[in-house]
């Protein structure tokens, strides 16, 4: 605490004094003038002084007291959260002006996404924040940066956080920015506290529907992007996620109320959230294309990808009772149907899952407040892939199918189990003090069904003559289509060696390619043997 005590004080004049060296002569006129000129000054002052003092009436003492240790905390409850576009903890704590959303909440390229948008505090990362519901922390810790990318063999696309939550289920957000108090460890940008709605004396339940599409929505796109956006396919990058979603439907349905049943007083709420988003996955490089609507690239035929978001929570309070005592079971999960941007047979199953149990008790002795928390939960990240096996042939381009497959399926798990105690004293009229004991088991494992492996095969170059190219450094048969390319046998084994003849089979083993002019009598002289490696 810093006290500033301000004192009454009286108006005087200020003079600025400035130096200089006079030459001194030996009458000493110099020395008579300053000392003439000083006296003047000092007797107009008292004279101001004296004339402010007889009109002015008196001044009382103020004492100005401030705290700068004291938390800033922005607190929205449930009258004030938005929850009129996602429904996610982004858009409630979007008011707050230290809070910045990430880019993709708004985006027109993105408005069928239905996944919580991540947002920073302080300008902190999205995973540097602590999120806490009902007491309990729902951080997800494991990888919450990641993204899925074709070269994430061992790693799986997070998120910062563990529960999805449904604002419109919670009476209260707390989001404290600066100063923070020392107990809430475990981040180093901001704390966001949700606690979920409760019992309030009366009976109540409400039901709600609303849903909307590309042709209900006005998007504003970038010129530069408007061809690429308008067919929905991104060029570049290769090996991710489709990223534009021009054709979209999105529906959201909220079931939720509260009643008392005996001492005990019950909050429910399910949500779900299902979109419905077309893209396309392959691009075919089409000069002729070019030429007539000046995109280089031709796209494949429309998918249709599903997703779906749920999440239900459950609060019962023990009512008329001097001490307070509540329990809430939370429940989310979340599948996103995905592929990467010009892999064939990379179809995958994106999901998120987690479950959190908080039980709390509040209660005074004495002056003192105390505070006990226990909590569990569970959360994890996976992917599942059509194929476990990711194919690469390096002298075809990708634009004719030079990579084939996925990545298996990995999940990333997390489980925790905590408890903590808190005690508040009040000193004085001003000053309180906390202390209290914290106490957390987390434990991290990656599970994989599956033996993941990739292999790439390569031109062997030493052949005579070399297989007809079908575009610069791109080999493949010239009479192929893009369908053609769609294997329908079983993945190559990485550790055996095709005998087929070239002529037969390119490349070995895998079904539907057309003949090779020039290949010799086996596979082998073809294609180098390829190189496995697991993951």
């Amino acid at each position: 605490m810093h006290r500033l005590l301000i004192l009454p004080t009286l108006l005087g004049a200020t003079y600025a004094v400035h130096a200089q060296q006079l030459p001194t002569t030996a009458s000493g006129e110099t020395t008579r003038e300053n000392e003439t000129r000083r006296e003047t000054q000092a007797a107009d002052r008292k004279s101001l002084n004296g004339a402010l003092s007889a009109d002015m009436p008196g001044l009382n003492e103020i004492l100005v007291a401030a705290d700068p240790l004291d938390a800033q905390i922005q607190s929205l409850p449930a009258a004030y959260i938005r929850s009129s576009a996602r429904s996610d903890l982004a858009e409630a704590l979007s008011v707050i002006p230290s809070v910045r959303v990430a880019e993709s909440a708004s985006s027109s390229r993105q408005q069928g996404d239905i996944k919580p948008a991540e947002f920073s505090i302080r300008g902190a990362a999205p995973y540097q924040n602590r999120f806490v519901l009902d007491g309990a922390s729902v951080d997800n810790l494991i990888d919450p940066a990641q993204t899925e990318r074709a070269d994430n063999y061992a790693l799986v696309a997070g998120h910062s956080q563990g529960q999805f939550i449904d604002t419109r289920f919670l009476q209260n957000i707390e989001v404290s920015d600066t100063n923070i108090s020392a107990r809430e460890g475990g981040f180093t940008g901001g704390v966001v506290k949700a606690e979920t709605r409760a019992y309030a004396g009366t009976n109540e339940a409400h039901v709600s529907y609303r849903g909307t599409s590309d042709s209900l929505t006005n998007l504003h796109i970038d010129k530069t992007q408007e061809r690429e956006f308008e067919s929905a396919a991104a060029q570049m990058p290769n090996g991710v996620p489709g990223e534009f979603q021009p054709d979209f439907r999105k529906s959201e349905f909220t079931l939720d109320g509260a009643t008392r049943v005996g001492d005990i007083g019950i909050f429910a709420g399910y949500s779900e959230k299902r979109s419905t988003i077309t893209q396309k996955q392959l691009l075919t490089l089409d000069p002729d294309n070019f030429l007539e609507t000046g995109q280089l690239y031709t796209p494949s035929e429309n998918r249709t990808l599903d997703n779906k978001s749920r999440y239900g929570v459950v609060r019962m309070d023990l009512l008329d009772r001097d001490y307070e005592l509540n329990a809430s079971l939370s429940y989310t999960n979340f599948d996103k149907d995905s592929f990467l941007i010009n892999y064939l047979d990379s179809d995958f199953v994106g999901g998120h899952e987690g479950m959190n149990l908080s039980v709390n008790y509040g209660n005074y002795i004495g002056a003192t407040r105390v505070d006990v928390n226990f909590n569990a939960g569970q959360t994890s990240d996976e992917h599942d892939y059509d194929r476990h096996t990711l194919t690469q042939y390096k002298s075809t381009s990708i634009f004719d199918g030079g990579i084939i497959g996925g990545l298996g399926d990995l999940e990333n798990q997390q489980r925790k189990l905590g408890g903590s105690l808190t005690f508040t004293t009040p000193i004085n009229d001003i000053w309180t003090t906390d202390y209290g004991a914290e106490i957390a088991y987390l434990d991290y494992e990656q599970h994989r069904d599956q033996d993941f492996v990739a292999e790439d095969y390569r031109l062997d170059y030493s052949q005579t003559p070399l297989p007809d190219p079908i575009g610069p450094g791109s080999y493949a048969p010239a009479t192929n289509t893009r369908a053609a390319w769609r294997p329908t046998a079983p993945a190559i084994s990485p550790f055996r060696i095709p005998t087929a003849p070239c002529s037969a089979s390119w490349p070995p083993t895998a079904a539907g390619f057309s003949a090779v002019p020039g290949c010799g009598s086996n596979a082998t002289a073809c294609w180098k043997t390829p190189t496995p490696r697991r993951a």
